[in-house]
C-alpha cells in the first residue's frame, strides 16, 4: 500500500486517469482513422488502438455480464440450532464497535449523507442473506426470522418499522449485490505479464520450481516463461491451482506453506520469502498461487474452501510432506480458516444453472486428513477474525475512496473484474468467519482428523487418549497414532498461533481485534498468551478480561475481569513496526499451544512486508514454529 501524502494522491490519481482513458481514447482514434480513411500519425499506434478497442468491445463488456450470474456454488445450509449459535456470536462483542451499531453498520443510505431508520424488511432480508443463504423467505423460517428481529430490536433500543413504504437504506449483501468492476486496458494486462515473468525469475534464482495442472494460456494475461518450465502435476482440472516448491532437507524442522492474499500474486512478497530461505535455508517452502486475485483473467474464482483443502492435501502428500507450519495473508487468511474449520457431515453443493432448486453434487465433506497435517499456524492481517462486523465488507467493496491507499485499494484490487467477482460470487463469510473459541479448538487439536472426537474430564498431560484438557472440562481426543502426534501428546502440547496486525489498517478493524484477542485497553507490540488456547473465555466480554489458575499469571482472577492484570500493554512498540515489547500472558498451561498477537502501530494492510525491520518480527516466529517440531 502506498502511503496519504499529497503526492502519493496526485499520482495515484493520475495513474488510474491514464489507464482508465485508454479505451475511450482508442476507441475515438479508431473511429478518427475510420472517417479519415487512413492510419493517422502511425501505422503502429493504429494497431495497438484497434486491439485496444476490440478488447473493451469483445471481451471486457460481455465478461462484465457474465460476472454477474449468481454463484455456482452454495455452502452447507446450517440448521436452525447452528444459525442460532452462529447469530449469537455475531450479538456478542458489540463493545468492539466504535462508529455504530450492530446491525446498522451492514447497511447504506440510498443517498449520501441520509440520515436513516431500519425498517423490519431490511433487516429481513439481510438476515435471509446472512444466517440462509436465501433471497425469500420460507414459511417454516418465519417464527425464527421473528425471534432474531426481537433480538435486533433489543439491540438497537427501538422497534423496526413495520409499516408500508419505501425504505430508505441498501443491506451489503455480498453475493446478492452487483459486481461491480471497472475496466483495464491491454497495457495493464502487458504490465502485469512483465512483473509475473520478473516474479518468477527471482522465484526460480531461490531455488523454487514451479508446478501447474493447467496450460499456460488458460489464464490472461499468458505466463509464457512458466509454459516451458512449470513442471505438470495431477490436479482436478476443476481447480485452477499452482504453486511454487523450494525441497525440503531438514529431518529436524517443518516445511512452510503460504497463502497469498489480492494482488499482483506473489511479487509483493519476494523480499519475504528471500528472508525465509536465507533464515533457513533447508527449510522447504510451498507456495499456492491464487491466480483468480492475481490480476489475472480466469474461467473461474477461487474454488470453494473443501475442494482448496483436497487440492492442497493432494500436493502435500506428492510432495511426501506429513506436516507443515501453515502461514497467510489477508485473502489467504479466509482460504486458510475456511480449511481449519472442520464443518462437520454437511455436503457442500453446486446450484444448477437452470434450476437453482436443484443440488448438484460437487465438493466433498468439509471433514478432511489436511487438518492432521497442519502444525503451527500464522495469520497476518486476517480478513476472518469479526469478519461479522461490517468493517471488512465495507472497506473492501462499498466505501467511496478519498485518500491515496484507499484510491489504490479500489482501483487496483476491489474493482479488478477477477476479484470482484471472487468476492462477490465466492465469498460466504460465514465459512470464514472466525471467533476466539475457534482459535483455540485449532491450537488444542493438534494431528487430530478424521477420529477427532470430544469426552469428558481432564486431559492427561502426559498422553493417553486425552491429548489436553478443554475449556468447562472438555476433553479433546486425538486418535492420531502418527510418531510426531505421539511426540506432541507426550510433551502435552498443542498448536500456537500468531496473528500479526497493522494499527493503521484500512481494511480490517485491527485495533478491535487485538483487543478482542487479547482483553487489554492499551496496545503492546508483541503480546504472548502462554497456554492461551486453554483459557477460559467469559461468555460476555466487556473488556475481555482472561481467567486463568497459573500462578504466575497476569490475568485478573475474577471471572468477570477487566482484563489490566500486572502486564497490561501499555507499551506502543518503537512506532516503525518492529516491536521491542513482550506482553506475557499466563493461561492454565495443561496442554494448548500459545496465542501471539504482533501489533505494528502506524501501519497499513500489507505494508508489513515492505522493510526488513518490519518482518524481522515476523521472521522470528515463524523460525520458532519451524523448528518446534
Amino acid at each position: 500500500m502506498i502511503g496519504n501524502s499529497l503526492p502519493e494522491y496526485v499520482f495515484i490519481r493520475a495513474s488510474i486517469f491514464a489507464l482508465r482513458l485508454v479505451a475511450p481514447a482508442s476507441v475515438l482514434f479508431v473511429a478518427a482513422c475510420a472517417f479519415a480513411g487512413a492510419f493517422l500519425l502511425s501505422p503502429l499506434l493504429a494497431s495497438y488502438a484497434i486491439a485496444e478497442a476490440l478488447f473493451y468491445a469483445l471481451i471486457y463488456v460481455p465478461r462484465k455480464y457474465r460476472l454477474q450470474h449468481p454463484p455456482t456454488y452454495r455452502p452447507p445450509p446450517m440448521s436452525r440450532a447452528e444459525r442460532e449459535a452462529l447469530f449469537r456470536k455475531c450479538c456478542a462483542d458489540l463493545d468492539l464497535l466504535q462508529d455504530t451499531s450492530y446491525p446498522k453498520g451492514w447497511f447504506l443510505p440510498k443517498r449520501t449523507g441520509l440520515e436513516f431508520k431500519l425498517r423490519r424488511q431490511d433487516v429481513e432480508g439481510w438476515l435471509l442473506w446472512a444466517l440462509f443463504v436465501a433471497r425469500e423467505a420460507q414459511e417454516e423460517w418465519r417464527e425464527e426470522l421473528d425471534t432474531y428481529i426481537e433480538i435486533v430490536e433489543k439491540i438497537l433500543g427501538e422497534p423496526l418499522d413495520d409499516g408500508p413504504g419505501e425504505s430508505d437504506v441498501r443491506s451489503m449483501r455480498l453475493t446478492y449485490d452487483p459486481v461491480k468492476i471497472k475496466h483495464r486496458p491491454l497495457i495493464w494486462y502487458a504490465i502485469v505479464c512483465v512483473v509475473d515473468t520478473i516474479t518468477s525469475l527471482k522465484l526460480f534464482f531461490l531455488g523454487f520450481k514451479h508446478y501447474s495442472s493447467r496450460k499456460w494460456f488458460e489464464a490472461f494475461p499468458p505466463r509464457p516463461l512458466l509454459s516451458v518450465v512449470s513442471n505438470k502435476v495431477d490436479i482436478s482440472p476443476d481447480i485452477l491451482l499452482q504453486y511454487w516448491y523450494r525441497p525440503h532437507r531438514s529431518a529436524t524442522k517443518l516445511p512452510i506453506i503460504f497463502l497469498h492474499g489480492i494482488g499482483i500474486g506473489l511479487h509483493p512478497y519476494v523480499p519475504f520469502i528471500r528472508d525465509l530461505v536465507s533464515q533457513d535455508p533447508d527449510v522447504g517452502i510451498l507456495l499456492i498461487e491464487f491466480l483468480p486475485i492475481s490480476m489475472h483473467m480466469t474461467a473461474h474464482p477461487v474454488p470453494p474452501a473443501p475442494l482448496v483443502a483436497s487440492a492442497l492435501n493432494t500436493i502435500l502428500e506428492a510432495l511426501a510432506i506429513p506436516r507443515v507450519v501453515l502461514a497467510a495473508h489477508s485473502y489467504g487468511t479466509f482460504v486458510a480458516t475456511c480449511i481449519l474449520h472442520d464443518s462437520g457431515s454437511a455436503s457442500a453443493r453446486a446450484i444448477s444453472p437452470s434450476d437453482p432448486d436443484v443440488p448438484v453434487p460437487l465438493v466433498p465433506e468439509h471433514r478432511h486428513p489436511l487438518l492432521a497435517k497442519l502444525a503451527h499456524t500464522m495469520l497476518i492481517d486476517p480478513i476472518p477474525l469479526l469478519l461479522h462486523l461490517p468493517p471488512a465488507a465495507h472497506n473492501f467493496l462499498y466505501r467511496e475512496p478519498r485518500r491515496a491507499a484507499e484510491w489504490q485499494l479500489w482501483y487496483f484490487a476491489s474493482t479488478d473484474p477477477d476479484v470482484a467477482r471472487t468476492l462477490g460470487r465466492a465469498f460466504f463469510w460465514s465459512e470464514g468467519a472466525t471467533w476466539a473459541e475457534d482459535v483455540q479448538k485449532w491450537m488444542r487439536v493438534e494431528g487430530a482428523g478424521e477420529g477427532e472426537g470430544e469426552g469428558e474430564g481432564e486431559g492427561e498431560e502426559n498422553g493417553g487418549d486425552c491429548a489436553q484438557s478443554g475449556v468447562n472440562g472438555t476433553a479433546v481426543v486425538d486418535n492420531n497414532n502418527s510418531p510426531q502426534a505421539e511426540a506432541r501428546r507426550k510433551r502435552g502440547r498443542g498448536r500456537h498461533v500468531a496473528v500479526v496486525l497493522a494499527g493503521n489498517d484500512q481494511i480490517i478493524p485491527a485495533e478491535q481485534i487485538r483487543r478482542y484477542l487479547t482483553g487489554l485497553p492499551d496496545a503492546s507490540a508483541r503480546w504472548v498468551g502462554r497456554g492461551w488456547a486453554d483459557w477460559q473465555l467469559p461468555r460476555r466480554r466487556g473488556t475481555r478480561g482472561m481467567r486463568g489458575d497459573a500462578g504466575t499469571a497476569s490475568v485478573n482472577e475474577n471471572e468477570n475481569g477487566d482484563g489490566n492484570g500486572n502486564g497490561n500493554g501499555n507499551g506502543n512498540g518503537n512506532g516503525n513496526g518492529s516491536p521491542d515489547v513482550v506482553e506475557i500472558q499466563e493461561g492454565r498451561g495443561v496442554g494448548g499451544g500459545d496465542l501471539e498477537v504482533l501489533f505494528y502501530p502506524g501501519l497499513d494492510h500489507a505494508t508489513v512486508f515492505d522493510t526488513w525491520e518490519r518482518r524481522k518480527a515476523v521472521l522470528e516466529v515463524l523460525g520458532r514454529f519451524v523448528r518446534d517440531t
